[in-house]
């Protein structure tokens, strides 16, 4: 829709309070459940700052066993990643590394070079050794 649209320009723009508010609006007069606005929306909040909200919707998203998260595989597994980036700002440790580790444990087989497990792995270490 258009409001969802508009938030996408602003994420691309780095204006991530923006982006929260278009995103928001487009959730509310959505007609049924979006995975992708519910994902940017998590997004837009953590880049805005905002982990606690940012880890509500991941949950959420992670919650949810139905054809979005099929359709949106790949941004799916990638609501573990930073979900746990949520949590790391939050300072809950281990929810962060629960999340980091099912991010890793699902793509283990994945392709070498994919910057998010790599950061994931480095996040993961340096919270394992800090508990």
């Amino acid at each position: 829709d258009y409001l969802y649209a508009l938030g996408a320009i602003q994420m691309a723009r780095g204006n991530a309070p923006a982006a929260v508010d278009y995103f928001k609006e487009s959730n509310k007069t959505a007609a049924a459940y979006s995975f992708s606005v519910h994902w940017w929306l998590a997004r837009a909040y953590l880049m805005a700052g905002l982990p606690e909200s940012a880890a509500k919707e991941y949950e959420g998203i992670l919650s949810q066993m139905n054809n979005w998260r099929l359709y949106w595989g790949i941004w799916s597994v990638k609501a573990y990643y930073y979900g746990g980036m949520a949590y790391e700002q939050m300072g809950l440790t281990d929810k962060a590394i629960t999340s980091y580790t099912m991010f890793l444990d699902t793509w283990k087989n994945a392709d070498p070079g994919v910057a998010e497990m790599d950061d994931a792995r480095a996040r993961l270490a340096r919270l394992k050794t800090k508990s």
